[in-house]
């Protein structure tokens, strides 16, 4: 579909537990919807090193090495704080031992953000590392009504088999965003031989 390309939406978050990833293996389990969200931000994390020859800069040297990335939901419960890794729920007693350290679980991550015309923008990242689940604040209601969300932190890293980061697709089938594939099809580059991703990676 042509028409204006614009992202104007976020919907469809869905994690998914990473079993396995380490250097000759990768595996999710079954995915985990994520309700009510409302935004990310995203933060590179890099340095930067210039090199400089000829009174001038020769080379900016960068280490890029991930996204601090910032989630808020309208809301959260308890099982699912637990599934997070950020404490532990009874279902007899309905009560929620929260462990604020967390866990240290990582989980792959889909999503989808709306263009204005009318198809979809999809990712998938490989390996978010989450440190944090928290409100983003209590305060008194007061006369505007507003809620007070919940923040997820963490950071987009890329997986230990191949050094895939993410994946972007354009189109309107949602389906592609309910697996999580072990790794990326390869196809040969013509240029160099060497194998290549076929979706665009970030």
């Amino acid at each position: 579909m042509s028409g204006k390309q614009a992202i104007k939406g976020f919907k469809r978050l869905t994690f998914f537990p990473i079993t396995k990833n380490t250097r000759t293996e990768y595996e999710v389990g079954e995915a985990i919807p994520i309700n009510d969200v409302q935004e990310m931000s995203k933060e590179d994390i890099k340095t930067e090193k210039p090199v400089y020859a000829d009174d001038g800069i020769y080379v900016n040297l960068v280490d890029w090495s991930g996204q601090k990335i910032s989630i808020t939901v309208a809301e959260m419960d308890l099982q699912k704080m637990a599934t997070l890794g950020f404490g532990q729920y009874s279902e007899e007693s309905k009560e929620f031992k929260h462990n604020p350290q967390g866990a240290n679980k990582e989980f792959a991550v889909s999503f989808a953000c709306e263009k204005v015309n009318g198809e979809y923008r999809m990712f998938k990242f490989y390996d978010f590392a989450i440190t944090e689940v928290k409100e983003s604040a209590i305060k008194t209601k007061g006369d505007s009504g507003d809620i007070q969300p919940y923040i997820i932190t963490g950071t987009f890293k890329r997986r230990a088999k191949d050094d895939s980061y993410s994946v972007i697709k354009d189109g309107s089938d949602l389906t592609w965003l309910d697996t999580i594939e072990p790794s990326p099809p390869l196809e040969m580059s013509a240029t160099n031989g060497k194998a290549k991703k076929q979706v665009e990676s970030v």
